[in-house]
């Protein structure tokens, strides 16, 4: 029996052939490398239990070949009613739960995300055929309605794969940004680069218009990196929860702002023409952005900015309310807030 432990990365360059699944167990942060069709193993992917917190949140996706009936998942789907399990449908620009019977959700894809929450720890397994050739995703853009484009895609390999210019995900339909989803909750915005998407998780992505998105069987980082572009990051965060917002430089398109699983997590956002976002697109001569802020509890906040490879000689920020202003080169801000103030 093999097993890839959590930390552990096993690279295969020949061959290599198993056709009993049991024989063959990656346990949640291990990895394997490989490209060899028929292998059939087990992936375990460890979820902790919401409990009574808000904490619990997770993307999953399968490593598996073949699409899969979510009940024959290990522990996906448990006898009581303590979980939840979701997949985005774009049209809608709406979470669909497979509790509810009316959405005809029965299915895994391999290539596409869901979301998933269990009250109790448990590990759900996945058992069949492992993935070892590129996969195409079918990204749609309904106009208009809220959200368009958005898609929640998974990675559908066993090792990490990344986002951006000759990486596993390189799609010009694509913008930039994307978002991963933490275990409170909350959509944390992401800009392409470096950062590894696991095997067993998803990322939300936006699509420009209607195509073929490729998953590219490779684990190369992306080519482009975040210091070629002049990039601005700030931060809010109060003793509980944080959120981000990016603001690039660029001529790119923008990541719009969504709504986190969490309606405790405060959000920071740059508006444009009626349109928020947590990546912003900005034109270089630009010397004034409109960042908001919003309260989802009272209490104290601070806002602070990511300093790597700035090039500025001033950046302030201006409180409108109070008319404080900060030199963010320098200082943080520390406020209070209410769920009342303008967001403005």
């Amino acid at each position: 029996k093999i097993v890839v432990d959590n930390g552990a990365t096993l690279t295969i360059n020949g061959l290599i052939t198993c056709t009993n699944a049991d024989n063959f167990i990656i346990r949640d942060g291990g990895q394997l490398i490989h490209n060899n069709k028929g292998v059939m193993m087990t992936y375990e992917k460890e979820i902790n239990g919401y409990g009574s917190s808000n904490e619990g949140w997770y993307t999953i996706s399968s490593p598996l070949v073949e699409t899969i009936s979510m009940f024959e998942i290990k522990n996906l789907i448990p006898s009581t009613n303590d979980y939840d399990f979701y997949r985005y449908d774009e049209p809608t620009s709406k979470w669909e739960n497979v509790k509810n019977t009316t959405n005809n959700f029965n299915s895994v894809e391999s290539g596409r995300g869901y979301l998933y929450a269990n009250k109790y720890d448990v590990i759900v397994s996945f058992v069949g055929e492992v993935s070892c050739e590129s996969k195409s995703y079918n990204a749609t853009k309904t106009e208009g309605i809220n959200l368009s484009g958005f898609h929640l895609i998974g990675n559908p390999f066993v090792h990490d794969i990344y986002k951006g210019a000759g990486a596993a995900i390189d799609d010009e339909n694509l913008v930039d940004g994307y978002y991963t989803l933490s275990n409170s909750g909350a959509w944390e915005a992401k800009i392409s680069g470096n950062e590894p998407i696991s095997p067993c998780q998803g990322i939300l992505v936006k699509t420009i218009k209607d195509g073929e998105v490729i998953i590219n069987k490779t684990n190369k980082t992306s080519s482009k990196r975040i210091a070629e572009k002049q990039i601005l990051s700030f931060n809010v965060a109060n003793d509980d929860y944080k959120d981000d917002v990016y603001i690039a430089f660029d001529e790119d398109y923008g990541l719009e702002k969504i709504n986190h699983q969490n309606e405790d997590i405060p959000m920071i956002y740059v508006s444009f023409e009626n349109v928020n976002y947590a990546v912003a697109a900005v034109k270089d001569e630009l010397n004034e952005i409109p960042l908001s802020f919003k309260a989802k509890t009272m209490g104290e906040y601070t806002i602070s900015m990511n300093h790597t490879d700035n090039k500025f000689n001033n950046i302030y920020l201006f409180d409108k309310m109070t008319g404080n202003v900060t030199n963010m080169l320098i200082d943080n801000y520390t406020f209070v807030a209410t769920t009342n103030d303008s967001p403005e």
